[in-house]
């Protein structure tokens, strides 16, 4: 049997935060990178992209942008508070 070392368990993403502005409304979402991949959650939908670039969070930001264009065109942005 073999036994695992526990500094050698694969670590669970972190979570970050990520807003953007939407005609004069703020809109957040949460998002993680893991393995090249960037990861976006938001109550509007979910998006997923691979970057290995240095900075997830202007990636996050255009995926959360994306998703709130799909979601506006889907009637769900109107007349919503954010």
């Amino acid at each position: 049997m073999q036994r695992r070392n526990p500094a050698m368990r694969k670590k669970q993403p972190q979570k970050s935060k990520v807003s953007v502005d939407v005609e004069g409304k703020r809109y957040s979402a949460s998002y993680f990178v893991r393995s090249g991949t960037v990861n976006v959650e938001s109550e509007y939908g979910s998006a997923t992209t691979h970057w290995e670039g240095p900075k997830a969070e202007f990636m996050a930001r255009q995926l959360l942008r994306e998703i709130l264009h799909e979601a506006k065109s889907r009637g769900e942005l109107r007349n919503q508070e954010p």
